[in-house]
């Protein structure tokens, strides 16, 4: 699965939220594409952060197998730190 710059997504309006994260709109900027972009947030004092990452990169695995008319496709992923300050969403 290629890795993705994350400053290379600009971020979007929010589709939807859940337990670990948000869907947003975005565009990938060198590919001047639009983009849905899943974002969980994990802290890295969370006891689960190691399972959490596992288990979402077993679900992109997962998606890049799958095809179909109602499956979206994966093109990569990336990740990026963010200040303990940060409030959820873009």
């Amino acid at each position: 699965m290629p890795k993705i710059d994350p400053d290379e997504i600009e971020m979007g309006e929010i589709l939807g939220r859940g337990g670990f994260g948000y869907v947003c709109k975005a565009i990938w900027r060198p590919k001047n594409r639009q983009v849905a972009c899943k974002v969980i947030e994990i802290s890295s004092e969370s006891s689960s952060s190691e399972l959490l990452q596992r288990s979402f990169l077993l679900e992109l695995a997962a998606y890049r197998e799958l095809s179909g008319a109602y499956i979206l496709r994966t093109y990569g992923y990336g990740n990026r730190k963010l200040p303990a300050t940060h409030s959820h969403g873009p």
